[in-house]
């Protein structure tokens, strides 16, 4: 069966306790993922929508045909993690990580593998929109939501879960602007080694930190994961404030034979050039950030988007005053800019 004709099967779909799938939802541009997937709203008797992920059993044609029944085997294996890692967010009561709503697989006429799903709560809309709104909302509300999101973030390490794909379109705000982190397909829990071969990029290459652009990988998994998850919230902060991320920007800084696509050497050797790419972006974010409220801003973004891992995290942390990669301190801050933009607005109001 072809995609086409699978996608055409899949619509009217029954699934547990009455939930049929409805509508397919195309993946935006630019959208990872560790495995294969198709992607779907569904409904319930009740009127409820969901968004349902599909793994696509069609087997991969550009494989040799004893290779192309490993690789959805592998494809399933990474699902399954999936599975199991929401499972786990749901027993620990998890509340700012999106909740799956059911999982399972059927059967479907002229098709021999059976196919699996997963189906999850809807949200109101992600990152992308609020920070496309960004230019006419208030920095309170985004601080408010920066604040949640770090919040989402430490509730997955305190469980020794690295999200590794930490972007705009994973933050999902729900009604009263109430933020949780979805997808989890790139995830990683330090207790269970995740199968398949993997990248040398865990998540989207478009907000990877550069340890991982430059294919450097600590043998310390709080230094390979965690270490990722603060850089890539640091980029999620940049992103909120210019609408690019930091990732992008250095990219932009960097001479074209120092850019990870053309380097050939190792990465102490190119430290230098990314610091100084980096060092360059952060003084063109002070100049857009001109107040108090931006320096503070810039200083957290320093901290957490450090290119060298080791030195990536609060100084309080790396000197031993708490998890050397710990988020807390973060949400602390960003929840005192959200407080203090308030005050500021009431002020604005009485004038």
């Amino acid at each position: 069966m072809k995609n086409s004709e699978l996608h055409t099967a899949l619509i009217g779909q029954e699934l547990s306790d009455g939930w049929i799938i409805d509508e397919l939802r195309p993946r935006t541009s630019g959208a990872t993922g560790a495995c294969h997937c198709l992607t779907y709203w569904a409904r319930n008797p009740d009127g409820q929508r969901a968004f349902v992920k599909v793994l696509d059993p069609t087997l991969n044609e550009a494989l040799e045909p004893v290779d192309q029944l490993h690789d959805l085997q592998r494809r399933l294996a990474i699902f399954n993690y999936e599975r199991d890692l929401l499972d786990k967010c749901l027993s620990k009561r998890m509340r700012r990580v999106v909740a799956v709503l059911g999982y399972g697989s059927f059967k479907l006429a002229r098709y021999a593998s059976s196919v699996f799903y997963l189906m999850f709560e809807v949200a109101e809309c992600d990152l992308r929109e609020h920070a496309g709104l960004g230019k006419t909302l208030d920095a309170a509300l985004n601080f408010n939501v920066l604040h949640q999101t770090a919040l989402s973030l430490e509730a997955l390490h305190f469980n020794n879960i690295a999200h590794q794909d930490v972007k705009p379109s994973n933050v999902l705000l729900f009604e009263n602007l109430f933020v949780k982190l979805g997808d989890l397909g790139s995830a990683h829990d330090k207790s269970i080694s995740r199968p398949g071969n993997e990248g040398k990029v865990a998540g989207d290459p478009g907000y990877a930190p550069p340890e991982q652009l430059y294919d450097y990988s600590s043998n310390e998994w709080a230094t390979r994961r965690l270490a990722s998850d603060l850089y890539l919230f640091g980029s999620l902060i940049v992103y909120m404030f210019t609408d690019v991320s930091m990732t992008a920007q250095i990219s932009g800084q960097l001479r074209p034979e120092h850019h990870w696509k053309a380097w050939t050497g190792n990465k102490a050797d190119v430290l230098p050039y990314i610091n100084e790419a980096w060092d360059a972006v952060l003084d063109e974010l002070i100049d857009l950030l001109d107040d108090d409220i931006g320096e503070e801003l810039i200083t957290i973004v320093r901290y957490l988007t450090n290119p060298d891992p080791d030195r990536r995290g609060h100084p309080r942390n790396l000197a031993g005053s708490g998890p050397m990669y710990g988020v807390r301190r973060f949400s602390s801050r960003l929840e005192r800019l959200a407080k203090i933009a308030e005050r500021r607005i009431r002020r604005e109001v009485l004038v």
